[in-house]
C-alpha cells in the first residue's frame, strides 16, 4: 500500500520562468484529480491524499508514497525515531510538472539508501536481475532511466531501447548501490501534449511504475537487504587483501 501525496515543493521551482507551468497547471490540477479516481478502480494498492502547494494553491507534483505504517516501520529500521513521516527516505512514483515537460517516474532518492541497499542486494541474483530487465522493457521505448535530481532530463540519461542491449543493461545494473544519486526511471511528455485526455496513458504508465516499485521497495516479504551486506563485506574483504 502506497498513499497519493501532493507534496509542498514549491522551492525547486524558484529558479524557472513560471509562466509556462502556470498556463498547464489547470491541466495538471485536472489530471492529479481523475487520476486520483481512476487509481481507486484500477486495483493498485495505492491510496490518494492531497496537500496543496504552499505557493499558490496548486499542485505541481503528485507523489505515490508508502503508507504511514510501513513508511514508520522503515524508519525505525534506519534509526529515525518518532511518528513524523519523512518521505524523503522513501521510494515513489511521481507525476512532475515543469516549465517545459511533464514527467511520471518511478523515484528511488538518495535518502532512501535502505531501499538501495535492498534493490542493490536483490540485483546481485541473476533470476532477479533478468525480472527487473522484463520490467524495464514492459515501458515505452522512449522512457527515461538514469540518475538525476529531476528539474531536466540528465544529458547522461539512458532510454529503454539504449538498455535493449544486453551488456549495456547488465553494466548499468551494476552502478546501483547505496548513496548513488537518484534513480528515475519513466516517460517525459512535452507540456504542449499535457491534457485531461492522457490520463489513460498515465494510469497504464503507474501501473508499470508501481511494479518497478514493488519489486524495489523494502518489505518484510521483500528483504534482500542481507544480500546487499554480503556483497559489501565481499568487496571490504577484496580491498583489504590488495594493499
Amino acid at each position: 500500500m502506497v498513499d497519493l501525496y501532493y507534496l509542498n515543493n514549491s522551492s525547486i521551482y524558484a529558479g524557472f520562468v513560471m509562466s509556462p507551468v502556470s498556463h498547464t497547471l489547470p491541466n495538471f490540477t485536472t489530471i492529479a484529480k481523475s487520476l486520483q479516481t481512476r487509481i481507486a478502480y484500477a486495483r493498485l494498492s495505492l491510496e490518494p491524499l492531497s496537500l496543496p502547494d504552499a505557493a499558490n494553491g496548486e499542485a505541481r507534483r503528485t507523489a505515490f508514497v508508502r503508507v504511514s505504517g510501513e513508511a514508520l516501520a522503515v524508519q525505525a529500521r534506519i534509526g529515525l525515531s518518532g511518528d513524523a513521516l519523512r518521505h524523503e527516505y522513501h521510494p515513489r512514483i511521481e507525476l512532475r510538472l515543469t516549465p517545459s515537460d511533464l514527467a511520471i517516474e518511478f523515484m528511488l532518492p538518495t535518502q532512501a539508501w535502505w531501499d538501495q541497499r535492498n534493490l542493490a542486494g536483490k540485483l546481485t541474483l541473476r533470476r532477479y536481475r533478468d525480472e527487473f530487465r522484463q520490467l524495464l522493457l514492459g515501458l515505452d521505448l522512449e522512457s527515461c532511466v538514469g540518475h538525476w535530481h529531476g528539474h531536466n532530463r540528465c544529458d547522461e540519461h539512458f532510454t529503454v531501447e539504449h538498455l535493449l542491449r544486453p551488456r549495456l543493461m547488465e553494466a548499468w545494473m551494476q552502478t546501483l548501490t547505496e548513496g548513488s544519486e537518484p534513480l528515475r526511471i519513466g516517460r517525459w511528455y512535452a507540456v504542449s501534449e499535457v491534457s485531461g485526455d492522457m490520463v489513460p496513458a498515465l494510469v497504464r504508465q503507474i501501473e508499470k511504475l508501481n511494479a518497478i516499485y514493488r519489486f524495489a521497495a523494502w518489505t518484510s516479504r521483500n528483504d534482500f537487504v542481507s544480500m546487499y551486506e554480503q556483497r559489501f563485506a565481499s568487496w571490504a574483504g577484496e580491498a583489504s587483501s590488495w594493499r
